[in-house]
């Protein structure tokens, strides 16, 4: 009797923890990579001198996603601004992604990356199904969670995310998604994302206004970086 009470009581406590809607999980950043390879040229030579601690940024930095039943926020988690910041620690909050934003809403297919461009933050409302991904039988566990492996690619980088079909939230770093589970460990070229704190709490907020700024289009975006890009080109003529 005291067993299935004990079952019974263990049931009804993982039950409730999956039947929340709201889970927050912090994600570690790693860099398994080199920003530029060494080469026996004064030009390379002067490019690794420049991205010193670029690596060690990167490692610093720390990203939080929130999910609230189909809705998602993932960005970083701020830092203390340095006065002196350094060339390589700038090359590595970008390389990062430090000031990008991304709010995914599964139920109405938004998917808004919000970035920096010519100086000012936007909308761009990006496509909301980016991806084409394989998946693979391959399994591991992640924050004691089994994960399954799937995979896709963005131009020239390979992507493997870890996606968890116990964590039944269809999100996860950046603008990854889409997936029978949330992804706990993401890793896009050399840059890895991976979970270390999930929290399960109804009174987490998810907190993002889309009309705080300017929304824009994939084709609007492409045409504003050709206008600055031809912008920069005519003043070095």
């Amino acid at each position: 009797m005291k067993k299935l009470k004990y079952l019974l009581l263990i049931f009804l406590l993982v039950n409730n923890v999956y039947s929340q809607n709201k889970i927050s999980v912090i994600y570690s950043v790693d860099f398994i990579g080199e920003v530029f390879k060494k080469r026996n040229n004064a030009i390379s030579q002067n490019l690794v001198s420049g991205t010193k601690g670029t690596e060690t940024k990167i490692k610093s930095l720390e990203f939080k996603l929130i999910v609230d039943k189909n809705k998602s926020v993932f960005n970083v988690i701020p830092q203390m601004e340095k006065d002196n910041e350094s060339l390589g620690e700038k090359m590595g909050k970008i390389v990062a992604g430090y000031d990008d934003i991304f709010y995914r809403d599964n139920d109405s297919k938004i998917l808004i990356n919000n970035f920096l461009l010519d100086g000012k933050k936007i909308n761009l409302l990006d496509k909301f199904e980016k991806y084409k991904w394989e998946f693979s039988k391959e399994e591991r566990l992640i924050q004691g969670y089994k994960c399954y492996l799937a995979k896709t690619k963005l131009l020239h980088l390979e992507i493997n995310a870890w996606y968890c079909p116990q964590l039944p939230y269809s999100t996860g770093p950046r603008d990854f998604g889409q997936l029978p589970g949330l992804i706990l460990e993401l890793q896009k070229g050399d840059l890895i994302f991976q979970a270390k704190k999930i929290t399960f709490d109804d009174n987490i907020k998810l907190d993002y206004d889309l009309k705080t700024f300017k929304t824009i289009t994939v084709e609007e975006n492409e045409k504003m970086l050709k206008n600055i890009r031809d912008k920069y080109l005519n003043q070095q003529d």
